[in-house]
């Protein structure tokens, strides 16, 4: 499941680069992957389902609500459902991957957005990138993955 989710991410960060626009079919994608790895995670696996919530709420959240408090500008909806996605396997790990993530995507996304909006003189800037590479280190980093560097969820 943990290599559908990055190959998503991956995904979500190339299409937002070049569109400034996060699809809802792959957020409904990731959303669906997600549905199964929970599942299988409560269900087969006797995993609590608390930590997978307070995962995608950590993530999610706050950039849920900076979409609201802007109107909508930034960050747009689809970074949100994207961080909630990938947000919800980090929780199941722990929920501090997931506040690391966040404030990792949020680094990464500040610094790459003032450099690109100097750049193109434009006020949007992709944040799926950022959350994404997020998403991908923060995995390795709490150790979502095998000696071998493979997906073990």
């Amino acid at each position: 499941m943990m290599p559908a989710l990055g190959m998503i991410a991956v995904t979500a960060a190339v299409v937002d680069a070049r569109t400034l626009r996060i699809p809802n079919w792959l957020t409904g994608t990731g959303a669906f992957v997600l549905a199964v790895l929970s599942v299988y995670l409560v269900v087969v696996q006797n995993a609590a389902w608390q930590p997978l919530a307070a995962g995608a709420a950590i993530m999610g959240g706050p950039l849920l609500a900076a979409h609201l408090v802007s109107k909508s500008r930034t960050p747009g909806l689809g970074d949100v459902k994207l961080a909630t996605v990938l947000g919800a396997p980090l929780g199941a790990i722990s929920p501090a991957a997931a506040y690391w993530a966040l404030l990792m995507a949020l680094s990464i996304g500040a610094g790459f957005g003032l450099i690109y909006q100097r750049a193109t003189k434009r006020r949007a800037f992709p944040l799926g990138p950022a959350i994404s590479l997020a998403f991908v280190l923060t995995a390795f980093a709490f150790g979502l993955t095998d000696s071998n560097g493979v997906w073990t969820l």
